[in-house]
């Protein structure tokens, strides 16, 4: 389910989204398929609510509260525990990963009940890659802050990442009771996590929620967009994904959603204009060479999807996808020889893929 880092030439942006929202590497282009979370690469930015940033907010605050020689104890760790905190999160954003984890321990030690220290260690050992030592961050923090929401939506969405649909579901219900006044972005990840137990009902009620609440939620827009793809509601997905393009330009994950949707929709030229625009700024991407190359199939481009399978090969070598795909290509194309070689090559592999 989870592919090792499918987005790791996409940029730190969309690399932090797969975790969330986009498929394995070169998923070939499906109203079923569910969209996989991928580890995050060393550079990426924390999964912290797909696009969130590390949650800064309390941290800042406590770093700046007041320094009256009158605070209690308790209060002094926590002004303690905070400058360590903001130490961290600036080793963090230099990708000083090792040394933003002794700091997020040390803040620990300094204040146990500092929610947003766990936080920020388990971001941190999700941009090294490492989903282990993250849950366990996660979990670390809930034995001393059971109540918390953050770290039980955190601990739901690592554990989706690697594949256990049924504890994430579980982390993620009690997040979303925790948080009693409702939170978007936790309603939008339980959305998210019910499509992979196949409740899809419930996960649109969800995340139609989530939009509802907070119609500039960027999590929200992708996770509605989501589920109504996957319920094959594709225009209205579309609508969804225009509005997380417009909540974030720069970010190319609701492009490339929506570039699937307007494929799924019938309306391959659209799609093919979306993928275009995406591989001049990522023209080394395997899976935006794929899914594109499936558009220009459609579009009976056969000639021009075999340069771009070709190149997606060369950048992803021995890809099982890249390849059946590639045949495909090929014997539209008329190269009925070059289409028998690729899938001779496949076979090879799938073979070394049983033993």
């Amino acid at each position: 389910m989870r592919p090792r880092n499918p987005g790791a030439r996409l940029g730190p942006n969309i690399r932090a989204f797969t975790r969330s929202w986009l498929a394995p590497l070169v998923t070939i282009l499906s109203s079923s398929t569910v969209a996989c979370q991928s580890t995050a690469a060393s550079e990426a930015t924390p999964r912290t609510g797909a696009t969130r940033a590390p949650r800064a907010a309390a941290a800042d605050e406590a770093g700046s509260a007041g320094t009256s020689g009158h605070a209690s104890r308790p209060d002094a760790r926590r002004r303690a525990a905070a400058v360590t905190l903001n130490q961290a999160k600036r080793q963090a954003a230099q990708g000083n990963l090792t040394e933003a984890i002794g700091l997020c321990r040390k803040a620990i030690a300094e204040d146990s009940a500092f929610e947003e220290a766990y936080l920020l260690l388990g971001s941190a050992w999700a941009m090294i890659g490492d989903q282990a030592p993250e849950i366990e961050a996660y979990r670390q923090g809930l034995t001393v802050l059971p109540n918390s929401a953050a770290l039980h939506n955190e601990l739901g969405m690592a554990e989706l990442g690697r594949g256990d649909v049924e504890r994430a579901i579980e982390a993620l219900e009690k997040a979303r009771a925790l948080s009693r006044e409702g939170d978007a972005k936790i309603l939008a990840d339980l959305a998210y996590a019910y499509t992979f137990a196949h409740r899809n009902d419930e996960a649109e009620q969800w995340a139609k929620n989530a939009r509802d609440l907070d119609p500039k939620c960027f999590q929200c827009a992708m996770a509605y967009g989501e589920v109504l793809r996957q319920k094959k509601k594709f225009e209205l997905a579309a609508e969804s994904f225009e509005a997380a393009v417009k909540l974030a330009p720069e970010d190319p994950a609701p492009k490339v959603s929506l570039a699937k949707v307007r494929y799924l929709a019938g309306r391959p030229a659209e799609a093919l204009d979306l993928y275009d625009a995406l591989l001049k700024t990522m023209p080394d991407e395997p899976a935006l060479l794929t899914q594109s190359s499936q558009v220009l199939l459609a579009l009976s481009r056969a000639r021009e999807a075999v340069e771009r399978l070709t190149a997606a090969d060369r950048l992803a070598p021995n890809t099982p996808a890249i390849l059946r795909l590639l045949a495909e290509a090929q014997a539209q194309a008329g190269a009925r020889q070059d289409a028998q070689k690729t899938e001779e090559k496949l076979r090879k592999i799938t073979k070394e893929e049983k033993r």
